[in-house]
């Protein structure tokens, strides 16, 4: 005689739900910094070359956001919190603000001349050369 399965395990199984697009763009943002922060800065010596290849920015800037109506962004809060949960806050050298109701402020300049159109976002740059 053969042995059937229970009838849960009869059952096709679901799909699970999709995530929200915020979601994955928070996931995004924080693999994107994840990586940046984690960079090795440059060395001299025999391995200078291995860690040259890897240095990415010694100068990084983290922007976030402020809405015209004098809210903070919830992913750049998001980002944030996580970047301090991951002990990441001693690689960012500044943290910039891209005010709505100040189109001059630091940060929607630093927007508009990389063409980013979300925050948050990092800016990274090599130390002595060109400003951001």
């Amino acid at each position: 005689s053969s042995r059937l399965a229970p009838p849960s395990r009869l059952r096709p199984r679901r799909k699970p739900s999709a995530a929200p697009p915020a979601m994955f763009a928070q996931r995004a943002a924080m693999r994107s910094a994840a990586g940046l922060l984690r960079m090795t800065p440059p060395c001299s010596g025999a391995g200078a070359g291995f860690a040259a290849a890897r240095a990415f920015a010694s100068k990084v800037t983290f922007v976030k956001k402020i809405y015209a109506d004098g809210s903070t962004c919830q992913k750049c809060d998001f980002v944030w919190k996580q970047i301090e949960k991951d002990g990441l806050t001693d690689r960012i050298d500044r943290t910039v603000v891209a005010d709505e109701r100040d189109m001059s402020s630091e940060g929607i300049v630093l927007a508009k001349r990389h063409k980013v159109q979300r925050a948050p976002f990092f800016v990274g740059n090599e130390e002595g050369g060109k400003g951001e």
